[in-house]
C-alpha cells in the first residue's frame, strides 16, 4: 500500500511539474502572440499614416495642376488678345492705305506735282 501511495504521490507530482512547463509554455506562447499583435497594430497605424499622407500628397499634387492650367488658360488668352491688337493694326493700317490712294485718286494730278516741288 506504500508503495501505491507512493506512486500516486509520484504521479501527482509528475503530472504537477509537467503542468506547471506546459502552463510555462503557454504564457510564452501567449507573449509572443501578444507581441505580434502589437507590432501588427504598430504597421497598420503607419500604413494608415502613409496613405493618409499619399491621399495629402496626391491633393496638393492637384491643386498644383489646377494651378498650372489656369495659368495655361491665362497665357492662352495674353496671346488671343496680342492677336487681336495685330489683327486690328493691320486693318487699320489697311484702312489708312485705301484712304490714301483714294485721296491721291481725287486729287489731279497737276495739284499733286504743286505740292510736292519745293518753293
Amino acid at each position: 500500500m506504500k508503495n501505491v501511495i507512493s506512486i500516486v504521490l509520484l504521479l501527482c507530482m509528475a503530472h504537477q511539474t509537467y503542468a506547471q512547463q506546459d502552463q510555462n509554455q503557454l504564457k510564452r506562447e501567449q507573449q509572443k502572440l501578444e507581441k505580434r499583435i502589437s507590432n501588427t497594430k504598430k504597421l497598420l497605424n503607419k500604413v494608415k499614416n502613409n496613405s493618409q499622407a499619399s491621399l495629402n500628397e496626391i491633393r496638393l499634387i492637384e491643386n498644383q495642376i489646377r494651378s498650372r492650367e489656369a495659368l495655361v488658360n491665362l497665357f492662352d488668352n495674353q496671346v488671343r488678345t496680342a492677336e487681336m491688337k495685330i489683327v486690328q493694326k493691320k486693318n487699320g493700317d489697311q484702312a489708312l492705305a485705301y484712304q490714301t490712294h483714294s485721296t491721291q485718286a481725287a486729287v489731279p494730278q497737276d495739284v499733286f506735282v504743286c505740292l510736292q516741288t519745293p518753293r
